[in-house]
């Protein structure tokens, strides 16, 4: 007469101990952080960013391609030059000496000049002529040499030195806009508890800096270019403000 209660009592604690192990790996499942590969760039535009056409350009005679004043997503492969910026309001930094970057699409070397300059300042912050050998991403920081931004907003931009064009022509070029801001207490204990750079990006691109998110993908594809994730990363990052033409041409090289 036994033996039924203990069975049935076996089976009730069987079932519990089920129940309780089953529970148990939900819970660790959801606590378990997601794996490295899924940390994908989020960018939040600044509430604060000043709206505006974040690329100009104007064409050039004697130069093979030429940069129309509205650079549509679809006009990147026809284009020898396109910055990497925010279409519809100003990129920000916190960084005194931020690193701005653009691609080039050209297989022949190209000659050109960037230039920085603070609004209403006769004197540029900075001009420097550099020569690309290939096609792909061009990045610059500000050297240390010139004296950090102050806060505020700067205009920079890229001019092709066509070698069918003189001085006096109107060569191609890209313009566009950074803001550098102050970083938060927040913001800066984020920064500086990111375990890996493509943390560092996330926590950059979710407080709506722009050229340092950007910055840190680019630098650290750099020295791993064979790492898929930082370069599912910058991809993603690219996409959200329009330039998915310029990731699928950035990755396939």
């Amino acid at each position: 007469m036994n033996t039924p209660r203990l069975l049935t009592l076996g089976k009730i604690t069987l079932a519990a101990l089920l129940v309780q192990y089953v529970s148990s790996l939900a819970l660790t499942t959801i606590a378990a952080p997601l794996p490295n590969s899924f940390l994908i760039a989020r960018y939040t535009p600044p509430r604060r960013g000043t709206p505006t056409k974040g690329v100009q350009g104007s064409g050039a005679r004697g130069c093979e391609a030429q940069p129309s004043a509205s650079t549509s997503n679809a006009d990147v492969k026809a284009l020898p030059l396109t910055l990497l910026v925010p279409k519809d309001h100003i990129g920000q930094t916190t960084s005194g000496r931020p690193t701005f970057v653009w691609y080039i699409n050209s297989t022949q070397p190209t000659s050109l000049e960037f230039s920085l300059v603070s609004p209403g300042v006769a004197k540029p912050v900075l001009v420097q002529k550099m020569q690309v050998q290939k096609p792909g991403l061009v990045q610059l920081q500000l050297p240390k040499a010139n004296p950090e931004l102050a806060m505020g907003k700067y205009r920079w931009s890229v001019t092709l030195l066509c070698e069918s064009a003189d001085r006096y022509s109107a060569r191609p070029y890209a313009q566009s806009w950074i803001e550098r801001v102050a970083a938060s207490p927040e913001q800066a204990k984020q920064a500086t508890a990111a375990p890996s750079d493509r943390a560092l990006a996330q926590v950059y691109a979710e407080s709506g800096l722009w050229y340092d998110a950007l910055a840190t993908l680019v630098t650290a594809r750099s020295a791993n270019p064979s790492d898929s994730a930082i370069g599912a990363d910058l991809s993603a990052l690219l996409n959200q403000v329009g330039l998915s033409q310029v990731a699928k041409q950035a990755q396939a090289r």
